[in-house]
């Protein structure tokens, strides 16, 4: 949790160059490895189709800053507080499920928005402001007080 005293903490996030050649890169080789699968055409074509979807799919929800789900801003009072801001205006309130640190620049944090939906975010060193991941990361590293009824359950 955050420390009383301090305030929100807002992360702005920009389209990410690295995320950006990273699918690129892994669509390629993706494509690549089905046309070289023993399958007929039909299905070679499909699975490719399928690939290609998926990849617009991950551009519009990650990379496109102009994307109905960009999400342009983080608003985190605490991480089980945390307000997704939309490119389309639009907020949302979410609670962080998961958090990894990636080589102590890179951050992807997943969070649980409805019962059944959860969304990812990279929060990479080309995409937001340095203080800001680092007070991000600060925030990851304190101990979370969970009051989930499933860790009661085990105690």
């Amino acid at each position: 949790m955050l420390p009383t005293s301090a305030s929100t903490l807002e992360i702005e996030l920009k389209p990410s160059r690295l995320l950006q050649w990273y699918l690129a890169l892994c669509l390629c080789l993706f494509m690549t490895a089905v046309f070289f699968l023993p399958l007929a055409l039909v299905f070679e074509t499909l699975l490719e189709i399928m690939l290609l979807l998926s990849a617009l799919y991950l551009f519009n929800q990650h990379l496109l800053a102009g994307g109905r789900r960009f999400v342009q801003r983080l608003s985190i009072k605490d991480p089980q507080q945390t307000v997704l801001h939309y490119a389309d205006g639009t907020e949302q309130q979410a609670s962080l499920s998961d958090a990894q640190i990636l080589f102590g620049n890179a951050v992807v944090l997943r969070f649980r928005i409805k019962r059944f939906h959860k969304t990812s975010i990279f929060v990479l060193p080309d995409n937001s402001g340095r203080e800001e991941r680092r007070q991000l990361r600060i925030l990851l590293k304190q101990p979370v007080q969970n009051t989930n009824k499933l860790d009661i359950a085990r105690n």
